[in-house]
Order: structure tokens, then sequence, then C-alpha cells
């Protein structure tokens, strides 16, 4: 295994904590913000005002479930010793 194979494993891992990050963040933001969000939105607009937070959290959270499978591709033996 020679370097390149070790920083691609770090920059997965780091890329899956950031996603999984910014994803439970979101939520948080979105829960501080509930009484602005109850006081000063429609029904409608609450709605998709809370449909696009826990949609880009989802996302976020899946990009980093998906880069944490990739290092777990990255780091097994067949990967490493294919060369």
């Amino acid at each position: 295994m020679n370097t390149i194979h070790y920083l691609f494993i770090v920059s997965l891992l780091i890329f899956a904590v950031f996603f999984l990050f910014a994803g439970w963040k979101n939520i948080k933001l979105l829960l501080d913000d509930w009484d602005y969000i109850k006081s000063n939105k429609t029904g409608v607009g609450r709605f998709l005002y809370v449909a696009g937070f826990v949609g880009i959290a989802v996302l976020l959270s899946v990009l980093g479930f998906i880069f944490i499978y990739f290092l777990q591709v990255a780091s097994s033996q067949a990967y490493l010793f294919s060369e």
C-alpha cells in the first residue's frame, strides 16, 4: 500500500465526517428556529421550509454514509493488494 492509498482513505474519512456533521447541524438550525417558523410562516411556507431543511440534512447524511462505504471499500484487503 503506497502513500496515495493512505491519502485517499484519510480524505474519505474527512468528507464522511464533514457531511454527517453538516446534516446534523442543519437539523439543529431547524430546531433552534422553530418558534420563528411557527409564528412567521403560513402552512405551506412552514411545510416547504421544514422540507427544505430536512431534505438537505438527509442529502448530506447520505453523502456522509456513501463516503463511509467508500472508505470501507478503499481499506479492504482486496482493494489494497490488487496491484
